[in-house]
């Protein structure tokens, strides 16, 4: 009978997140030309580590501990031939993390991103369920898993394979890739969306008996308090006195000035056609729609300065139905920081501070209670209005000239 033959190699996971201790030290098994890696449960620092030969250069305890790893892997091989087993590198991983000769043989691997996928097309047909913004995020989730496997030169893997370990790579990558269009890596809550997607794909693959263990068990995901950017009256009133002969400019201020003044995100503006926005009996305007992001109604009262940019586009509705000009997301964001600049604005402009000043400066700071807030913003927990409209400084002062009125 001819036995298959095996290499092992160790080696430092430069592309993984180091700890104090230095990177993660991979075992890789190699057989009939398939491969297995394992973590050893060591780091090592780059400069304390022999790459040619695969071996620390003078640590005593941790040579001897990766001589016993190699010797184990290969006495459990020797033990696999001996009872006429199966041999190779996946199922010589497997029992050298814990698992029996036969549950090792008899484990499918299932591919992440095809287990994935069958998920998302599953959620995808719970259409009442699941917003189009969440199902949007799901696949934002599976581009960033299928470009962190690219990384490793990896198009996919066993979802069996996903481990604590993974996961924490997965986060470093996600908090060191600069974005394609931002040029820079996310931050921690962004990131923290993405895990949370991935979490529940996993999770089901843990209800559905592929996985034993939740991967997710001990990487807690915690957000980090942000600072949400917002603009002052004096501001807000600078840009709207802004006159621009340059009309991409003057359009992206509009643009920006009607969410500022309604609180709309930046999808459901240029969404709004003529047939969402009408009066009412009494001659009052009003915009009903249903929030992309969250797939609920909204009606919310036109305020009278996004009433003007509504009029000042009468012609653009007629031909075309829209209630603002068309513009991507990312030229709006672009043209923003010239607006900024015309107007004096130290702070970082994008589309998104409309949302924010619109909660905090137009509404809060003009004493509409926090439960109208959350009506006019469309969310559903106070919990989430309270992020928006933030107790700024001058309202906390309203407040108490207030009290010292009555007390």
């Amino acid at each position: 009978m001819a036995y298959a033959t095996i290499s092992i190699r160790f080696y430092l996971k430069k592309d993984a997140s180091p700890n104090h201790r230095g990177f993660p030290i991979y075992c890789r098994i190699s057989c009939q030309r398939k491969k297995a890696e394992l973590y050893t449960g060591e780091n090592c620092m780059p400069d304390k580590w022999n790459e040619a030969a695969g071996a620390p250069l003078r640590d005593l305890r941790l040579k001897d501990y990766l001589s016993h790893v190699e010797e184990t892997i290969r006495q459990n091989k020797r033990q696999l031939e001996m009872d006429g087993r199966e041999v190779s590198a996946k199922i010589l991983k497997e029992i050298f993390r814990g698992k029996g000769p036969a549950e090792a043989e008899a484990e499918t691997p299932v591919p992440l991103v095809d287990f994935f996928n069958e998920q998302l097309h599953r959620i995808s047909r719970l259409s009442r369920d699941y917003t189009p913004g969440t199902l949007q995020h799901y696949r934002t989730t599976l581009g960033h898993v299928k470009a962190y496997l690219a990384k490793l030169k990896e198009k996919d893997i066993p979802v069996q394979e996903v481990d604590h370990k993974f996961i924490q790579d997965f986060d470093y990558y996600l908090m060191t890739t600069p974005g394609e269009q931002s040029g820079q890596p996310m931050g921690r809550n962004t990131a923290n969306k993405y895990h949370t997607k991935l979490k529940t794909i996993l999770l089901q693959a843990l209800k559905e008996g592929i996985l034993s263990t939740n991967p997710y068990a001990e990487f807690k995901l915690k957000n980090k308090t942000v600072h949400r950017e917002h603009l002052t009256k004096e501001e807000l009133q600078r840009i709207r006195e802004l006159k621009f002969e340059n009309l991409s400019l003057d359009k992206v201020r509009d643009i920006f000035l009607f969410s500022c003044y309604t609180g709309l995100r930046f999808t459901d503006a240029q969404e709004l056609r003529k047939q969402d926005v009408h009066p009412d009996e009494d001659g009052n305007y009003w915009i009903y729609l249903k929030q992309q992001k969250t797939d609920e109604p909204l009606a919310i009262p036109v305020l009278n300065p996004a009433l003007e940019l509504y009029h000042k586009y009468d012609h653009l509705r007629e031909v075309t139905g829209r209630i603002i000009p068309s513009f991507v997301n990312q030229k709006v964001n672009t043209y923003l920081k010239i607006i900024a600049d015309f107007a004096n604005v130290k702070k970082k402009l994008t589309h998104h501070v409309a949302r924010h000043t619109f909660a905090t400066t137009v509404l809060l700071e003009n004493d509409v209670p926090l439960e109208a807030v959350q009506a006019y913003l469309g969310h559903t927990t106070s919990k989430t209005t309270a992020i928006y409209a933030r107790m700024t400084n001058k309202y906390k002062m309203k407040i108490a000239h207030r009290l010292n009125e009555k007390i």
